[in-house]
């Protein structure tokens, strides 16, 4: 067969555009730091490919998840913080106004700064996070208290889970329902200003007892929220190694 020199320069032609097509081809992979750009490059290893950049994927939201649940964990805490002080404070009033040497009008000026005390709880129970009412509960599009309470119809009761790792969830905070009324934080601080108003030292006596109450229910979420907080952090960081070193 006779080889003329259209062939043997076709042949080069050839040769030369499949180097250069290599070379392209690694000059994108330095660029890029992938090897594998598309599925054609190494068909063998794309699949592993893909599953891993599924769990990276996955990886990633469970970091942001699990930041989300330490931010409200943490917003929660200082809230609770602010409802022991308010109901520390209202029983030292509440002492204060029980005994024979207060009078209608010590007890009128001390109502005032209780109905300011229970306008904060108020306030904090409507706490804003990231565009919701952090303790509405199911229905946190609804600010969940007034001055006269919550809506029955939507309750601020329901709990804000987090996925925080495959089949791991995490309950980020309470809900309104838990720390601001079965708790009878509200309740007992309205009592008081009921009894101030009265001018009744029998009924502020007796709402001392509301007021324990409800300081110890209060207790109660402070202990369950810190486990969640030391729950979170263990959780992230042995759900996050298990993946970064598989």
């Amino acid at each position: 067969m006779r080889v003329t020199n259209q062939v043997l320069l076709n042949h080069a032609v050839l040769s030369s555009q499949r180097i250069m097509t290599e070379v392209s081809a690694v000059q994108r992979q330095i660029t890029s730091g992938y090897r594998v750009e598309k599925p054609s490059d190494d068909p063998g290893a794309i699949g592993t490919i893909m599953e891993s950049s599924s769990s990276l994927r996955s990886l990633e939201q469970h970091r942001k998840n699990l930041n989300l649940a330490g931010s409200r964990l943490s917003l929660e805490d200082m809230a609770l913080e602010q409802i022991t002080t308010h109901l520390t404070r209202a029983k030292e009033l509440a002492i204060s106004q029980g005994g024979d040497t207060a009078n209608a009008d010590t007890r009128a000026a001390v109502k005032e700064e209780v109905d300011g005390l229970r306008e904060a709880l108020i306030d904090l129970g409507n706490t804003r996070f990231a565009g919701s009412f952090m303790f509405g509960g199911d229905y946190a599009d609804t600010r969940p208290f007034s001055a006269t309470g919550h809506d029955p119809t939507r309750p601020p009761a329901g709990t804000f889970r987090v996925e925080g790792g495959e089949d791991s969830f995490l309950e980020a905070n309470h809900s309104g329902m838990e720390i601001f009324v079965d708790s009878g934080v509200l309740d007992s601080l309205e009592a008081l200003s009921t009894a101030l108003g009265n001018n009744s030292s029998t009924e502020i006596q007796a709402s001392i007892q509301g007021l324990d109450d409800a300081f110890e229910d209060i207790q109660g979420l402070v202990a369950d929220l810190g486990g969640r907080i030391n729950r979170v952090d263990p959780v992230s960081y042995t759900h996050l190694r298990a993946h970064e070193t598989a």
